[in-house]
């Protein structure tokens, strides 16, 4: 595109070509780059501290990419783990929210967010998908969940809005998407000072870490601005970036957990041989929500998640989720549930698969045309929109070229009719006539 916003002629040379060659039936290879870019961002459970290799969700996650036909890559400016994975993150022991750019703070120097984007920017691999997972550490002391709310609203403003006067505020400049985790519960200890100078009690020192928590995950907490948690904050972003979306890591359904995947990794290890074993380990309370079967991943063990309040009992944590001597980090087995949830948001998508039938083909590209040079909703993939810039044109269509016979056809008798060459062409060249996009 010239500065004028108009499409060059070997830009639209390169269009007539491609659809040209789509119309007379000839074979288009796949780019061979990286679909999907995804950047793990936050604190040492990104990194994958107390996991045995190292990588914590990262590895398994990436197994479980592995079996699809998702062309992905891991970004990040830190490289930690196997050698057998992707090793790209950006995780941070110990850091908050906050420190991402908090000018404040001693460890912006080395860790300020604003520094990655155009690190993996000019590398090219500026993410498509941001995995965030922050504010373990905001419950150091066993506080309440104000201050993580408000740390996380700073991270998020910097990862969602644009400010040309500072470096600090990329979000609206790109077209990643944010997934934000609600937090995995953290439990408590007796070494560990609370906030108020006080030391407390192993059983209420544990019940504050976990409510607190709960409180910044779902609400709850003194400070109204956020009295919904997490979703209030993601609310009042998606004005600047409305491509942020969630998923629970504190009330995980065991519906959306593969447990023969579970059971063939770890029934070994755990001593156990069929699902109903691993059900029980994981849901060991047998936890209900509202009153209706709805059973959830019981970290926390006699912890009520639907009322926010403990039972009678003996509290604590599910040593199986959690590493060995650890009240903060998962174990492996722990871990690999992450990765499931983090899967099970979206991150197994074919990009260009537009019609959601697992294939892309003629059915997608024809979509792309009906919708041709067309400003549409942002984000509106039904409409064509693969790039979340509320126009369908040349950077949509080259997702679908490089991504051209990815997954598995589906048959011929639910395949859309394939339209003539001649109106191939038609479109074709009223799109190119036509060719003129509005000046970001």
């Amino acid at each position: 595109m010239n500065r004028f916003g108009v499409r060059t002629s070997i830009e639209r040379t390169c269009f007539l070509r491609a659809v040209s060659a789509l119309a007379l039936g000839l074979s288009v290879t796949g780019s061979t780059e990286a679909a999907l870019n995804i950047l793990p961002l936050g604190d040492s459970i990104t990194f994958g501290l107390q996991s045995t290799d190292g990588s914590g969700y990262r590895g398994p996650l990436q197994a479980l990419l592995n079996g699809t036909d998702t062309q992905y890559d891991i970004v990040g400016t830190l490289q930690d783990g196997p050698v057998s994975i992707d090793q790209d993150h950006f995780g941070i022991s110990g850091i908050k929210a906050h420190d991402f750019g908090n000018v404040s703070k001693s460890l912006l120097r080395q860790l300020q967010i604003q520094n990655v984007f155009p690190t993996l920017s000019g590398s090219g691999d500026y993410p498509d998908v941001i995995l965030l997972h922050i504010g373990s550490n905001s419950f150091n002391g066993g506080g309440g969940g104000d201050p993580a709310g408000v740390e996380l609203d700073f991270l998020l403003q910097g990862l969602t809005e644009t400010n040309p006067a500072s470096d600090f505020y990329m979000g609206a400049d790109g077209d990643h998407d944010i997934i934000v985790a609600r937090i995995i519960p953290k439990a408590g200890s007796t070494t560990t000072m609370n906030t108020d100078g006080g030391v407390y009690s192993d059983l209420t020192q544990h019940q504050a870490r976990v409510k607190s928590s709960f409180d910044y995950n779902y609400g709850g907490a003194s400070n109204p601005n956020w009295t919904n948690g997490i979703e209030s904050i993601i609310t009042s972003r998606s004005r600047y970036l409305d491509r942020i979306s969630m998923v629970d890591m504190f009330r995980i359904d065991m519906a959306s957990l593969n447990l023969e995947y579970l059971l063939n990794v770890f029934g070994g290890d755990l001593g156990i041989t069929t699902t109903q074993e691993m059900y029980d380990i994981l849901s060991p309370e047998d936890d209900t929500l509202d009153g209706n079967a709805y059973d959830v991943v019981d970290w926390v063990l006699n912890y009520d998640e639907f009322n926010n309040t403990f039972d009678a009992g003996t509290d604590g944590v599910n040593l199986d989720l959690y590493a060995a001597g650890d009240t903060i980090h998962p174990s492996d087995l722990g871990y690999a549930i992450m990765a499931q949830v983090w899967f099970n948001a979206g991150l197994e998508q074919l990009l260009g698969d537009i019609n959601g039938d697992g294939f892309v083909g003629l059915d997608d590209l024809n979509i792309v045309l009906i919708n041709w040079n067309q400003t549409v909703t942002v984000g509106d993939e039904s409409m064509g929109d693969l790039t979340n810039d509320g126009y369908v044109g040349l950077d949509d269509l080259d997702i679908i070229l490089s991504n051209w016979n990815a997954g598995v056809a589906p048959p011929p008798s639910v395949m859309a009719i394939v339209p003539e060459p001649a109106t191939l062409s038609l479109m074709a060249l009223t799109g190119v006539a036509a060719m003129r996009r509005r000046v970001r």
